[in-house]
């Protein structure tokens, strides 16, 4: 019986400045404001993020910048006295990248409905220098697989194997990893020490190379993950994955069971209903599996002899027996639960992270 323990510490980032400007884990919109009809800038057009305090005023040029905006999807509304507001619909912002937008604005005699535009995502970011990828919630949820490995395993010039990741031919452990903007690298083996509940996940943005001076310590890649934060409104979400419809050993769909569970759970919200300036999140999970996946056929070798010895009454029986469909004598049973505290102080926002894990297993 194996019984171990993990418990990441927590990470005070109001405490260690250096690092909150080093490895800011937001990211930044700039655009412009033009009349639609002449192309003239508009000079002091507010530009607000819905749902949020979050906005800026064009300048002379009509144009304006938007700073230390979390990672997600979000609607921006454009405003200005004698013209139609517009809404700019999804909207994505990604970690330490830059979102370029344009708003084009109509003049108005009569108060009418504002213009509502959904944002394309472009096929090419202009402000991104390296080979970046940024795989947000929405896709996540679109993939068959689960993991930060597994998922990460899917961009161009990553292999996984063993559990290790392995970017363009490099060692596993020239990949650093980095939760909230805090690395969280194994120092001894590589890879990462601690885990994500998948379900906390705003997004995963992974660099091969080309990198700035930001990063280091790592030759190959930067995988940094971003973990979803409470919203203005509550939010809860329960998740449950199961293949246990069948016995152990018996065949089901054309497979086996492996006794795999999961069940996971977020929460989300202000501390306060009237108060939603400290908002918190948090996720759990526990994992069972019964068995590792094995996919090959089990033997049965019972009552073997020696026929030879056998007229002599000195026969031992050989009996060997190992089931079909799963490994018997392992299981591995996990829980783990983490969370965060964002206090907005527009426009500096304060985060407190925490994440503790407990796993028992057995192996044969």
């Amino acid at each position: 019986m194996q019984r171990k323990i993990r418990i990441l510490s927590l990470s005070f980032l109001f405490i260690f400045i250096p690092l909150i400007f080093a490895q800011a884990q937001t990211g930044k919109i700039v655009g412009k404001v033009t009349d639609k009809e002449t192309g003239e800038a508009l000079i002091g057009a507010n530009v607000i993020i819905e749902g949020t305090t979050i906005g800026a005023a064009t300048d002379l040029e009509g144009e304006f910048i938007i700073l230390n905006v979390p990672p997600g999807t979000y609607n921006l509304k454009t405003t200005f006295i004698g013209y139609r507001a517009v809404t700019l619909t999804n909207t994505k912002v990604a970690v330490n990248l830059t979102t370029d937008l344009k708003f084009q604005l109509s003049t108005e005699a009569i108060q009418e409905k504002e213009v509502i535009v959904i944002a394309e995502r472009l096929l090419i970011n202009k402000n991104i220098t390296n080979a970046t990828s940024v795989v947000t919630t929405e896709d996540i949820e679109n993939l068959p697989i689960r993991g930060v490995n597994a998922i990460v395993s899917t961009q161009a010039g990553v292999v996984e194997r063993g559990g290790n990741l392995f970017v363009r031919g490099s060692r596993s452990d020239a990949v650093a990893y980095y939760v909230d903007g805090v690395l969280v690298n194994n120092p001894v083996f590589g890879g990462s020490r601690t885990s994500v509940i998948q379900n906390a996940i705003e997004e995963i943005q992974f660099q091969a190379g080309g990198y700035t001076a930001e990063f280091g310590g790592a030759n190959a890649g930067i995988i940094s993950t971003q973990t979803r934060t409470g919203k203005e409104n509550y939010n809860v979400t329960l998740e449950a994955i199961t293949d246990n419809f069948a016995k152990v050993g018996e065949k089901y769909l054309g497979g086996y069971s492996y006794g795999y569970s999961e069940y996971i759970l977020t929460a989300g919200g202000p501390i306060l209903p009237n108060f939603k300036k400290i908002r918190f999140f948090l996720a759990a999970n526990n994992v069972f599996t019964r068995t590792p996946a094995r996919f090959y056929k089990g033997f049965d070798f019972s009552g073997i002899y020696d026929p030879g010895l056998a007229a002599g009454g000195k026969a031992d029986t050989f009996n060997l027996k190992y089931p079909t469909g799963y490994l018997p004598g392992y299981f591995d049973n996990a829980y783990q639960i983490q969370g965060n505290l964002t206090w907005d102080l527009n426009p500096v926002s304060l985060r407190l992270n925490a994440n503790y894990s407990n796993s028992q297993g057995r192996n044969g």
